[in-house]
């Protein structure tokens, strides 16, 4: 289950969310002694989860709603966070009139 700014996402079948390396936020060096100095701060989480069909709208809603540089919520699987939400990746598919597409969201928590 995935919902983004309110929008519920449907993931590929067997395709669940792939933790990414994380994004660490400052220093990790060593001390001229060769001890550890750490400065990080932080470590934010990434994810990169694959989508399901959607119909044109549902994406264009989502585009709308994921922006660049823009803060949404993101639940995972019960698990809210605050994040930035890209969508790449995204193929389409037509037939009988109907374009659906399937993408690739990367999450990178704030």
């Amino acid at each position: 289950m995935l919902t983004v700014a309110g929008i519920t996402v449907r993931v590929a079948n067997g395709g669940g969310a792939r933790q990414l390396a994380n994004v660490v936020v400052g220093d990790e060096d060593r001390a001229f002694d060769g001890s550890h100095r750490s400065t990080v701060r932080a470590q934010k989480r990434r994810y990169s989860i694959p989508s399901a069909w959607h119909t044109e709208a549902e994406l264009a809603a989502l585009r709308a709603a994921c922006g660049p540089g823009v803060y949404v919520t993101v639940v995972i699987n019960g698990v809210t966070l605050t994040a930035q939400v890209t969508i790449e990746d995204a193929a389409y598919l037509g037939f009988g009139g109907v374009v659906l597409r399937t993408f690739t969201l990367t999450i990178e928590e704030r």
